[in-house]
């Protein structure tokens, strides 16, 4: 993500922010390591590593979302053909998605896993689903833009430079 007002580049938090204003003060010669790469660093340092079963829940969510598209988007394309008698395919349930991403992306085979694992996905897309209908939302981040540059103040007074 590439913010046109501070020039951060991929910083999504707060906390984020400012790690990368830090680090964009202070360029380092001793290291190979790319901002970013220290922006990883700094947030593994800060709040702990990044847990790889995350990674693959994201990776199902991903999937849920896929199929669900390609599902509504197969239903409305054979509602257009010619011959209208043909039964049109049935689209999975955000469930029923779920559990097919439960046993096809986590590779879980055990039906108790399937169905709690389902359980998690079902809970985490209907979540971000409420969240992703809302429009984008200016004021919250025009008030984080804020936050961001009173903390760099703040990191001033303590001779901590920044750059937004």
């Amino acid at each position: 993500m590439q913010r046109a007002d501070t020039m951060i580049a991929y910083a999504e938090t707060v906390l984020e922010r400012v790690l990368f204003a830090i680090i964009k003060a202070h360029p380092s010669s001793d290291t190979d390591a790319s901002d970013l790469e220290r922006l990883d660093m700094a947030m593994t340092a800060l709040i702990g590593a990044f847990r790889p079963d995350a990674v693959r829940m994201e990776q199902a969510l991903l999937f849920m979302v896929r199929q669900r598209q390609r599902d509504a988007c197969d239903f409305e394309v054979s509602a257009f053909g010619s011959n209208r008698d043909e039964s049109l395919g049935a689209v999975y349930s955000v469930k029923q998605s779920a559990a097919l991403a439960a046993r096809e992306v986590l590779g879980l085979e055990n039906a108790c896993d399937i169905q709690f694992a389902a359980c998690l996905l079902y809970g985490a897309y209907r979540g971000r689903n409420r969240l992703n209908s809302f429009e984008y939302d200016h004021v919250r981040e025009a008030r984080e833009d804020e936050a961001v540059r009173h903390i760099c103040d703040e990191l001033a007074e303590w001779d901590i430079a920044t750059r937004l």
